[in-house]
């Protein structure tokens, strides 16, 4: 569990030298204070979580492979090479 600064999803409070909060171990992007508030969030955030997880893997996938990159007129690399 990666160990950072920040503020706990469920209860707010602030991470200072005395409190230290930890990233959800699925998704590690919402930051809890303990394991009773990442319990006590675990409903809210359950969905959340699972996009987050399949945007992150989504995102590796696509990396170095130019078929899947969209440009910026929402076509992928693939789709405008064979345009030309």
């Amino acid at each position: 569990v990666n160990k950072c600064r920040g503020n706990c999803a469920k209860c707010g409070v602030r991470a200072d030298g005395s409190v230290t909060v930890s990233f959800c171990s699925g998704c590690r992007s919402v930051a809890y204070c303990s394991k009773e508030c990442q319990k006590a969030d675990w409903k809210a955030h359950k969905a959340a979580c699972r996009q987050i997880r399949q945007a992150k893997e989504q995102i590796a996938l696509n990396k170095g492979n130019p078929s899947t990159k969209t440009l910026g007129g929402g076509e992928t690399e693939a789709e405008a090479g064979a345009a030309r």
